[in-house]
């Protein structure tokens, strides 16, 4: 149970999502 790292993972894919889309 770790719910720092689920956020931290979310927050990831969310930057990853924007870097995606800039692209």
């Amino acid at each position: 149970y770790f719910p720092p790292a689920k956020r931290l993972l979310n927050w990831a894919k969310k930057k990853v999502g924007i870097k995606k889309k800039k692209k």
